[in-house]
C-alpha cells in the first residue's frame, strides 16, 4: 500500500508530462506527440499525524492488506492532462470536478 498526498501525485504527474513533452520536442523528427494522459484509479483517504497536533490527508492507493477489515469507503480519482492547457491536471474525485486553480 502506498501513502501520498494528493498533492504530490499531481505535481510528479505534471512534472514528468512536460519532462517528456520537452524531451520530444527537443528530437529532430516530426512524428506524433504526446497530447494527453488520462487515468483513474481508486484511493481510500486516511489521515496521518505529521508534527504533534498536526495531521494530514493521505491517500492510500493500492489494495490494503485485510481488505474486508478496512472500513473507509474508495474513492474514484479521475486525472486528465491535456499538452492544450499546458499539462494542468483536471481532477474529478466521485464524479465531482475539483477546481484546482485557486491551489496554486
Amino acid at each position: 500500500m502506498v501513502h501520498t498526498s494528493l498533492d504530490q501525485l499531481l505535481d510528479a504527474v505534471t512534472r514528468a508530462l512536460r519532462d517528456a513533452d520537452h524531451s520530444l520536442r527537443r528530437r529532430d523528427h516530426a512524428g506524433p506527440r504526446l497530447a494527453e494522459l488520462s487515468m483513474a484509479f481508486d484511493f481510500r483517504l486516511r489521515y496521518r499525524r505529521v508534527a504533534r497536533r498536526r495531521r494530514e490527508l493521505v491517500m492510500l492507493l493500492g489494495r490494503p492488506r485485510f481488505a474486508w477489515l478496512d472500513r473507509r469507503p474508495v474513492h474514484q480519482l479521475r486525472l486528465v492532462c491535456l499538452a492544450a492547457s499546458n499539462w494542468q491536471p483536471c481532477l474529478e474525485i466521485d464524479g465531482r470536478f475539483i477546481d484546482l486553480r485557486g491551489c496554486a
